[in-house]
């Protein structure tokens, strides 16, 4: 179980816990709080597995690309929408601490969505970092039903508002942290979000 510190620097490359590679398409990380660190113009072909533990992923995006396009997802798995030429679209997998450095990014949370297993959630805690950030939430009414009150008007306040707020909402099996965002938005099907 020990910790592991990554750096794609580019395709298929990069550094791991001191040692340069490259032509690695793939890297599961096991055991242990690892840190994965990702450059505007890093990526793998294959998967970036953070493996057991608490796994951070940091899209370092603080350089003349930019900034980022994330979806969190069911399950874990997180896709970066990269500007990179190739535009490859790399997996990142079992990683709960997600940090955005750098610009203006956006980040899609699709974990807590209308399909998602109520039963078996995963938890995120998600740092929009400097710049201009937006996060998009999908809710399903299922989720949405079952939070309280206090839950709901803070949900609500920093929908309104997310500047200087933190989103700290207890789903039962799962747990969404968000803080440092600009903008934020709900996806709900719920026909009148205001009136709970």
């Amino acid at each position: 179980s020990s910790v592991n510190q990554v750096h794609l620097t580019g395709g298929n490359s990069g550094v791991i816990d001191g040692t340069t590679f490259s032509d690695i398409q793939d890297i599961d990380l096991k055991a242990g709080n690892d840190t994965a660190t990702v450059d505007s113009n890093g990526y793998l072909d294959g998967v970036l597995d953070g493996g057991s533990g608490i796994d951070k992923l940091v899209f370092n995006t603080n350089d003349s690309a930019g900034r980022s396009h994330i979806r969190v997802e069911e399950g874990g798995v997180i896709n970066s929408l990269s500007d990179s030429i190739a535009n490859p679209e790399p997996i990142y997998q079992n990683f709960e601490v997600i940090e955005l450095l750098g610009s203006d990014d956006i980040v899609e949370v699709l974990a807590y969505h209308e399909d998602a297993d109520i039963n078996n959630l995963s938890s995120y805690e998600i740092d929009g970092g400097d710049g201009f950030d937006d996060i998009v939430i999908d809710l399903s009414d299922v989720l949405f039903a079952q939070l309280g009150q206090g839950e709901i008007n803070q949900l609500r306040t920093f929908i309104d508002d997310p500047n200087g707020k933190v989103l700290d909402i207890d789903f039962g099996s799962g747990d969404l942290k968000a803080e440092n965002f600009e903008r934020a938005f709900i996806t709900q099907s719920f026909a009148d979000f205001d009136s709970f």
